[in-house]
């Protein structure tokens, strides 16, 4: 089997929730067999050992191309039919990079990482007749709607909104064009029925590498809270934010010892000032694995999302309980008694922390069931076992 993977990304190395499930599919596909070509966007020099890492599963091509949201692109936007999250994806500069790709490289089905890339694979399809497929990471729109919701009336609110329709109906157009739609959770498999495709739909969960996220060495701080995120996504930092000032007041009044511990990339000034006694910190760690080890409550306070945090997913492997907004738990099947809590409020989401660290028992308990939900549930090996046999199979129909 031969696959060209689309990405606007670079996946390595594995920062965040969406370079962490880009590079275990590529990475996935070639363990199972796969030959791969990996074709992505990227603005900045890669590092030789990131460079080596990517080459290790197949032929890494990157063009050099920036997806930031600038002034002039938010400007002509406005005025655009076609959403912004799309239009900076695809362009005439790449389609003749992908003229050029074609002509080099032999490829028996095209992989798309996201809605984004999607005009890109249509665009090889419609030259090469060959299948693609649809890596659902998010309903993306979804993400834009519930945005717009949390934001009071403004021309910023204003802005969103037309943005989120546009792109709902530029997602729900281009979908039937793919031969296989793979959603990352039964919600969103479930809405994909509701559209009345006649594309093969299979659902492939985010997943977790157990051999590496393993909780070992273990000397838990009843005390320590904490969380491990990327801060370039506006959403994560007002969701730690909002449990700094409103929740973390809450719980001190309970356990005055309780701190709570920020691990991650690209923390902003604005996190950096609650640098304090009950606030650590702390930010890009080589290995966030030590510090899951030190901590007992391990949080993710999001009001704006879709798809499934692999944060959590990894945390739940370490053996930490995870008390999460529902936004943040979505697509996770988890109850409270396999160690995901829900909180929507700040007196509901101190509540299920301060239970948490009153009761050491109960901790440990919760713990040893979100690793035992993790390995029966969510482990990258059986998430790439569906998309290969859903390629094997579309692949067999379109040969033979």
């Amino acid at each position: 089997m031969k696959v060209l993977q689309l990405s606007q990304q670079f996946p390595f190395p594995e920062t965040d929730g969406g370079r962490i499930g880009i590079a275990n599919i590529y990475r996935g596909l070639a363990k199972a067999g796969a030959e791969l070509t990996f074709f992505c966007y990227n603005k900045q020099e890669i590092s030789n050992s990131d460079s080596l890492e990517a080459n290790k599963y197949g032929k890494l091509v990157v063009m050099k191309h920036s997806i930031e949201n600038t002034l002039f692109r938010i400007f002509k936007s406005v005025y655009d039919y076609k959403p912004i999250y799309i239009r900076k994806h695809f362009n005439d500069k790449i389609k003749y990079e992908l003229d050029k790709l074609i002509d080099e490289v032999d490829f028996d089905i095209i992989h798309t990482d996201h809605t984004a890339m999607a005009e890109a694979a249509l665009y090889i399809k419609n030259k090469t007749g060959k299948p693609a497929s649809l890596r659902l990471h998010n309903i993306e729109w979804k993400i834009w709607k519930r945005y717009a919701d949390e934001l009071i009336f403004s021309p910023r609110k204003m802005y969103i909104e037309h943005q989120a329709k546009l792109l709902k109906h530029f997602e729900e157009n281009i979908l039937k064009e793919f031969e296989v739609l793979i959603p990352i959770t039964q919600v969103d498999y479930d809405y994909l029925k509701t559209l009345h495709l006649n594309n093969k739909i299979v659902v492939a969960s985010a997943g977790v590498d157990t051999d590496k996220w393993r909780a070992e060495k273990i000397i838990r701080n009843p005390n320590e809270i904490i969380i491990a995120t990327t801060y370039g996504w506006v959403h994560n930092v007002d969701g730690i934010i909002w449990f700094i000032e409103k929740v973390l007041p809450l719980i001190k009044k309970q356990n005055p010892d309780a701190f709570l511990t920020l691990l991650g990339k690209e923390m902003p000034e604005r996190l950096k000032r609650y640098n304090f006694e009950d606030v650590k910190a702390i930010g890009f760690v080589d290995s966030v694995l030590p510090y899951l080890n030190k901590a007992s409550v391990y949080i993710t306070p999001l009001f704006v999302g879709a798809g499934i945090r692999v944060k959590i997913l990894e945390a739940m492997a370490m053996e930490l309980p995870v008390v999460a907004t529902s936004i943040a738990s979505e697509g996770i099947e988890a109850s409270e008694e396999d160690g995901l809590l829900l909180a929507d409020n700040e007196y509901d989401f101190s509540y299920q922390v301060i239970k948490l660290m009153k009761d050491k028992q109960l901790r440990n308990v919760l713990g040893k069931n979100a690793r035992n939900l993790i390995e029966s549930k969510y482990t990258w090996n059986s998430s790439i076992a569906v998309i290969y046999n859903a390629y094997s199979e579309i692949i067999k129909s379109t040969y033979s």
